[in-house]
C-alpha cells in the first residue's frame, strides 16, 4: 500500500502522485488530503488548495481512511507492532528528513507513507510512458478548442510562463521570487539561436502585466491565459508547445516535461528560489533542460 500526502497546487500534486506511482508496483495508490482539507484560509504567506489530481480521469481518486493514517503516524513503534501482527513493513519516508532527492526503491509487502513535494524526475521518470497516461487531460471547451488547433498548426511554437500571483506576496515572495526580465529576454535570445522564426505563447496568472512587460517578443506572440482561466486547460496547452520557457514554477515544469517532442528545447530559471541555500539543494531541473 502506498499513500501519498497531497499538498500544494496541480504541479505540486502531480510531483506527489508520481513519485508514489513509482514505487507502486501497479497497485492502488492512496491519498491522505488531510492538509488540503484543514488548510481552507488565505493568509499572506499561503494560498490555499484543493484536490486537483481528480482532472486526470485515468487516476482513481481513492482517499486514505482516518484509521490507517493514524497507524501510520506512530511511526516506528507502529511498524514494529503491524509487523508482528501482519507480517508487512510500514516505511514512512519524510522528505524533509531524507533530503530533497529521496532513493524511493519500494520493499516487498512494505506499506509506504510520502510526505514531500519529491520535485525530482529521477523519482519516476522510469515510468515515463505510464505517467503520460495518467496525466491524459479532458477534452478542451469549444473556448479553448481554436487556441489548442493554433498551437498544433504551428511547428515553432514556444510556451513562455509567467507566475506572479501568490509569487508576489511579500512572505512568499522572499522563499520562491519572481524572475526578472533579463531571464526572459535571455531565454528568447537562446530559442532564437536555435529554433527559426518562433511563435511565443505566453501563460501566466497576470497577463495583463505580460501585455505591458513583454513587448520584446515583437508580434509573433500570442497571449493565452486569461483571467477567467482555470489551471489544467493552459498546462494543457503548454505540453502542445515544441518549446518553452518556463518560470520557476511547478505548473510550467509540467507543462514542458508533458510535452512528448523528442527533440524540445526547455529553459529554466538557474535560480529556483530566492533562497540560496535552497537553490543548492534542489534539483528540480533536468539534466537535458538548458538553465539560464
Amino acid at each position: 500500500m502506498i499513500i501519498v500526502k497531497l499538498q500544494g497546487g496541480l504541479g505540486n500534486q502531480m510531483f506527489q502522485y508520481a513519485a508514489a506511482r513509482a514505487i507502486s508496483n501497479n497497485i492502488q495508490v492512496l491519498f491522505d488530503t488531510r492538509f488540503l482539507t484543514s488548510n481552507t484560509k488565505t493568509t499572506s504567506s499561503f494560498t490555499p488548495r484543493q484536490l486537483e489530481l481528480s482532472v486526470f480521469k485515468n487516476i482513481k481518486i481513492q482517499i486514505a481512511d482516518k484509521l490507517t493514517i493514524y497507524l501510520l503516524e506512530k511511526s516506528v513503534l507502529v511498524s514494529k507492532y503491524l509487523k508482528s501482527l501482519f507480517f508487512i513493513d510500514v516505511k514512512i519516508i519524510s522528505e524533509a528528513e531524507s533530503g530533497v532527492f529521496v532513493n524511493l526503491n519500494r520493499e516487498q509487502n512494505a506499506t509506504v507513507y510520502l510526505d514531500g513535494y519529491f520535485q525530482n524526475e529521477n523519482n519516476f521518470k522510469v515510468i515515463r510512458k505510464q505517467l503520460l497516461h495518467d496525466f491524459k487531460f479532458p477534452i478542451l471547451t469549444d473556448a479553448y478548442k481554436n487556441m489548442e488547433d493554433k498551437i498544433r498548426s504551428i511547428s515553432n511554437s514556444v510556451s513562455i510562463h509567467a507566475r506572479r500571483g501568490d509569487y508576489l506576496k511579500p512572505e512568499v515572495n522572499m522563499y520562491h521570487g519572481t524572475l526578472p526580465l533579463t531571464y526572459y529576454q535571455k531565454a528568447q535570445k537562446r530559442i532564437e539561436e536555435r529554433v527559426s522564426r518562433p511563435h511565443y505563447f505566453i501563460f501566466s496568472d497576470d497577463p495583463d502585466w505580460c501585455r505591458s512587460n513583454l513587448l520584446f517578443l515583437t508580434n509573433d506572440a500570442t497571449i493565452v491565459s486569461e483571467a477567467n482561466h482555470t489551471g489544467w486547460e493552459d498546462m494543457y496547452l503548454m505540453s502542445l508547445c515544441q518549446h518553452h520557457i518556463i518560470a520557476n514554477s511547478t505548473y510550467s515544469w509540467w507543462g514542458a516535461w508533458l510535452n512528448e517532442n523528442p527533440y524540445k528545447i526547455v529553459i529554466a530559471p538557474d535560480k529556483w528560489f530566492a533562497n540560496e541555500t535552497l537553490n543548492k539543494q534542489t534539483e528540480i531541473v533536468p539534466n537535458s533542460w538548458i538553465k539560464l
